[in-house]
């Protein structure tokens, strides 16, 4: 199975599974369905990840493959928040934490610019800025008449540019290059998690560097085996997180079958499905019921 295919079931998956949130959210899906809507997007996660650690992996590039991941993440904003926010601010804009919150902000953006910016990278000014953007972004609500623009939490690319992060402090550690002069990564490590809501949490990131770690099949099966506990079967123990804990490890069929090939085209589309059909169902919630709830 190519990168081609493992994507095509990680979109198609998605897509039934945004639907069957938005549309079962706003009562045009009876409850049943969209538990099994629900239920066939546990598929797709597993696979973003499994593609995100073999990108790092594989890519010529890491920064390059980093700062798409940071340019994803911004585009994907304003659709994920039409899609899914709980519109429970007031109409404008708000600044979503406190003094002490904002202090810890400032300080991981501080470092993360100085970590950037002598980095040497050719476009360490763009990734800079990309940067900056991606952690203040979060910190913004705005809802304008029916539509809640902007959210605190964040989409699928907050989890995997955190987790590119820590796979590349990671690699910095196994070379043994994780010094004195890299120290701006600790604040930086320990302070996003606590600060940001992102989906699957810490445990979707900890899952990408898993399955980078993961050198042989049967360990990136153990690893996907391993991770359903923590997602599905610790918070809440009931039949449907069961059925969901099943679906999330029936991802390990395509995964295991990948054989190392691209598949055909450049495959950009990949990255641009995620903001666009966020977008149209975000249109679609707030035209059929006026706005998120």
């Amino acid at each position: 199975m190519t990168a081609f295919a493992l994507k095509l079931i990680a979109v198609v998956t998605m897509l039934i599974d945004h639907s069957g949130a938005v549309f079962g959210d706003i009562g045009l899906l009876p409850y049943g369905t969209t538990m099994v809507f629900r239920s066939i997007g546990r598929i797709s996660f597993p696979i973003f990840a499994f593609l995100a650690a073999n990108g790092w992996r594989y890519t010529r590039d890491r920064a390059k493959y980093l700062e798409r991941m940071l340019l994803d993440a911004l585009v994907s904003a304003i659709p994920y928040s039409l899609a899914f926010a709980d519109a429970w601010n007031p109409a404008g804009l708000f600044w979503n934490w406190d003094l002490w919150q904002t202090l810890l902000v400032l300080t991981l953006l501080g470092c993360s610019l100085w970590g950037c910016l002598r980095s040497g990278l050719p476009k360490r000014g763009l990734v800079a800025g990309l940067t900056a953007a991606f952690l203040l972004l979060p910190g913004l609500s705005w809802r304008a008449g029916a539509a809640q623009i902007l959210w605190k939490e964040q989409s699928i690319f907050y989890t995997l540019g955190y987790a590119l992060f820590l796979l590349s402090c990671w690699d910095l550690f196994r070379s043994r290059r994780l010094a004195g002069r890299e120290i701006w990564r600790l604040p930086v490590l320990v302070l996003f998690p606590v600060l940001y809501t992102f989906d699957y949490g810490i445990f979707g990131v900890l899952l990408v560097l898993g399955l980078y770690l993961a050198a042989k099949r049967w360990q990136t099966a153990l690893v996907l085996a391993a991770f359903t506990v923590p997602l599905y079967m610790i918070p809440y123990y009931n039949v449907q997180n069961l059925i969901f804990a099943g679906c999330f490890f029936l991802a390990a069929l395509p995964v295991l079958r990948y054989n190392g090939e691209k598949g055909p085209g450049r495959q950009r589309w990949f990255y641009m499905f995620y903001p666009a059909h966020l977008l149209v169902l975000g249109i679609l919630r707030i035209c059929l019921l006026g706005g998120p709830e």
